[in-house]
């Protein structure tokens, strides 16, 4: 996986930092997305899980060492439709 194909690869297990949201108490939140579906992803926190429309945010992602900008919009669709594209 690369940054510059992340959109291709399966999300669940990233660790990732919301850092934009239309939902301003979702910004900053922190964590492991645990499951996606077309419109959403769920992310773990210590005890607790969110889930988050894809569309309404933007996360940063580590990949290689390098920071990923990841604007959710275009995360939508199902997954296993997204990675084959």
């Amino acid at each position: 996986m690369k940054t510059k194909n992340i959109l291709r690869h399966e999300l669940t297990g990233l660790n990732i930092k919301i850092i934009d949201s239309k939902n301003k108490y979702n910004t900053g939140i922190t964590g492991t997305i645990i499951d996606e579906t077309k419109e959403t992803l769920v992310i773990k926190q210590k005890n607790t899980k969110k889930r988050l429309f894809k569309k309404n945010i933007t996360f940063q992602t580590k990949i290689n060492n390098q920071m990923a900008t990841i604007k959710g919009e275009k995360l939508i669709d199902k997954p296993f439709k997204r990675i084959k594209k």
